[in-house]
């Protein structure tokens, strides 16, 4: 079931819209509407760009194509019961400490970066919220 794969309450919403006439009442459609579409279309005139500047690909257009499909809709896949993997290779959820930034700026020019950043872990807590109590402002006395 599509549902299953992602941990947006929206997706889900939507993917039992698709097959559930009652969210429809009184003429007023109650789905969410589709967002991704505004912004899929400003990732895709974007990227060829990108990485016709990174001289990643020889057919930067296709490359932002796929980029597209995999991004939108906005939803994170996830398989149950498998390990959590966000990385320019491919998306299976996401593990609290895996670097966001360092694979969308992959995925914007199709070449591996490493921004040298890392994730502070100590503050991240084995159980939910999972973020423990924020660091001291550094700014107070």
């Amino acid at each position: 079931m599509p549902w299953l794969r992602s941990r947006s309450a929206e997706s889900k919403l939507c993917c039992a819209a698709s097959v559930q006439p009652q969210l429809i009442i009184g003429g007023r459609d109650l789905r969410p509407p589709n967002r991704s579409t505004r912004f899929s279309q400003i990732v895709a005139d974007a990227l060829p760009r990108v990485t016709q500047l990174a001289g990643s690909t020889d057919d930067p257009a296709a490359y932002a194509q796929r980029v597209v499909e995999r991004l939108f809709p906005t939803t994170l896949p996830y398989v149950l019961d498998s390990a959590a993997s966000f990385c320019f290779a491919g998306f299976n959820g996401r593990a609290r400490t895996d670097n966001v930034m360092n694979v969308m700026l992959s995925l914007q020019t199709n070449t591996p970066i490493d921004n040298g950043a890392t994730v502070a872990t100590t503050n991240i807590l084995d159980e939910f919220p999972y973020f423990g109590a924020p660091y001291a402002d550094p700014f107070v006395d």
